[in-house]
């Protein structure tokens, strides 16, 4: 299984993108959230957006889905004049994928694409499959409904937290990950705005590490004011988990 971090911020700045997950294993892949800078993401990474065929969007907010319409277009311009893509399977719950319907029908009125854009809806709590990686969705502790991601394929896991507070049945469906990607967008103190906009603290990311006994800790939703001072995020997980932490820049790929 491969791990590319198209985006790891929590916000775009003119170096990162919104978060966004690209999972590999084999011919089989699952992208994760499509901010709104997806497209330029792709590039940077030397990806193309053509090569995905499957994506899960975790909720409704801008950061994570208002590049949904511009990446699905991308899809089909990388493809002109050859042999069009598979057809896009999109994951999400109700009205996540109600919105990203309305996305497509109003910003690409005019055009028929060569492929199908079908939409799967689920529920936290579900799960599905994309080829050999089977994904389990679990409901997150955040101000909209939100989905949190358990991945598994070759014997490895994979768990995605998206934007999130401390969450105990996450915890329990994470034990003993190869990697967990955790939102720690703020630093401790700042734990009063991060429990009332309902994101973590670094020091949250790292108590959830070790409850669920994670042999490595990637943070990600790294607010902009806190790039250069990732040390500062890394002390603070690492007082409750003395594992591997790292975070990532966009771009960056994990063999799991």
């Amino acid at each position: 299984m491969i791990l590319t971090v198209i985006g790891s911020c929590a916000n775009q700045i003119s170096n990162r993108e919104g978060v966004s997950l690209l999972i590999e294993s084999g011919h089989d892949n699952l992208l994760i959230d499509c901010g709104p800078g997806i497209v330029a993401a792709f590039g940077r990474c030397c990806r193309k957006t053509s090569e995905i065929n499957n994506v899960l969007l975790t909720h409704v907010h801008a950061d994570h889905m208002a590049g949904f319409p511009y990446f699905v277009w991308n899809r089909n311009f990388e493809c002109m004049g050859n042999t069009p893509p598979e057809d896009l399977h999109v994951y999400g719950e109700n009205e996540t994928l109600r919105l990203a319907k309305y996305m497509i029908e109003h910003c690409y009125p005019e055009l028929a694409f060569p492929f199908k854009v079908i939409y799967h809806e689920i529920k936290a709590g579900d799960s599905f499959n994309s080829g050999i990686l089977n994904i389990e969705t679990i409901c997150a502790n955040h101000a909209v409904p939100c989905i949190s991601a358990v991945i598994k394929g070759e014997d490895r896991k994979l768990v995605y937290t998206s934007d999130t507070l401390y969450n105990e049945q996450l915890v329990d469906k994470a034990q003993n990950a190869d990697v967990l990607v955790h939102e720690g967008m703020m630093p401790k103190s700042m734990d009063a705005l991060a429990n009332k906009v309902k994101h973590s603290t670094a020091f949250s990311a790292g108590k959830f590490a070790n409850d669920a006994k994670v042999k490595q800790l990637l943070m990600v939703h790294i607010a902009p004011s806190l790039l250069g001072q990732e040390n500062v995020l890394i002390d603070e997980a690492s007082l409750n988990y003395q594992g591997a932490i790292s975070i990532p820049y966009d771009g960056s790929v994990y063999r799991i």
